[in-house]
């Protein structure tokens, strides 16, 4: 099995399956936290099945990167039209 990877602006590259793991638990109203010791919070935890707390634990460096991410954006607020399609 081969592991797709996900390019997303600002040159962050993640596992599709980190990605959709987040995508999952955000549609399953789970929140995630990134504290300031660098550990990932995911709430509510009673709600974390041991299958899951371990599929969290297989991606959480990407999980805490793609919940540290934000986005470059400037370019869409540029006055240059070049800009807007970089």
């Amino acid at each position: 099995m081969t592991s797709s990877s996900v390019h997303l602006r600002g040159g962050l590259i993640v596992a599709e399956a980190a990605l959709r793991l987040l995508w999952q638990l955000e549609e399953d109203a789970f929140t995630l936290t990134l504290l300031e010791d660098g550990r990932l919070r995911v709430q509510p935890s009673e709600r974390l099945t041991p299958e899951l707390r371990a599929t969290i634990r297989l991606h959480r460096d990407e999980l805490v990167k793609l919940v540290g991410y934000t986005p470059d954006d400037s370019h869409l607020f540029s006055d240059d039209p070049e800009a807007r399609h970089a």
